[in-house]
């Protein structure tokens, strides 16, 4: 198990798995924080068309005060008041909301802040086993070279000995021979 935490091919995939995910989850903050920006740019445009048909209810009511057609005085400026306090609501749930995505922006910067210490912790984790890796690669070859030339000199040693072993056989050979040619 351990040979293949060792690995440095497991070991890169790793780190680029967490990288990979420390890179999504920046995406989907950034993709997060635009979305909540178009909500707050059409509030905005929400409210400021509200406060734009207050400043014309107003310039209306000066034109109503002085009472040239039917509608009462009262009734225009019950609906400048009640045009006031929606925008004010909205003004209001618009400021509950920000406070809302600020705090939610400093919860995700403090994520991301524990994100970057923990990928520090795992690529000083992924050194140290790299270089156990390097130091287990350089071991391995050296046993590897020292039992080759152990094996290059026990062929060495037993090729001499069945040199040996046949110019005895031919000597005795030629004595059985020449032993058989006297009988």
């Amino acid at each position: 198990m351990i040979d293949i935490i060792a690995d440095p091919k497991v070991v890169t995939a790793i780190v680029a798995a967490v990288v990979a995910i420390i890179g999504a989850a920046a995406a989907a903050v950034v993709a997060g924080l635009r979305y909540v920006g178009r909500l707050f740019d059409a509030r905005l445009a929400h409210i400021s068309e509200t406060a734009s048909e207050a400043r014309d209810a107003a310039k209306s009511a000066d034109k109503e005060i002085k009472n040239n057609h039917d509608t009462n005085v009262r009734d225009d400026l019950d609906k400048a008041i009640e045009t006031v306090w929606v925008v004010s609501d909205q003004i209001g749930a618009l400021s509950k909301q920000v406070t809302g995505l600020l705090d939610q922006g400093a919860r995700m910067e403090a994520t991301l802040n524990a994100h970057s210490e923990s990928l520090s912790s795992v690529q000083a984790r992924v050194g140290r086993i790299d270089e156990r890796g390097s130091k287990m690669a350089a071991e391995l070859h050296d046993e590897r070279t020292a039992r080759e030339s152990s094996q290059r000199t026990i062929d060495e040693h037993a090729h001499d000995a069945h040199a040996r072993l046949h110019e005895r056989l031919d000597r005795l050979q030629e004595k059985v021979d020449k032993w058989e040619e006297r009988q």
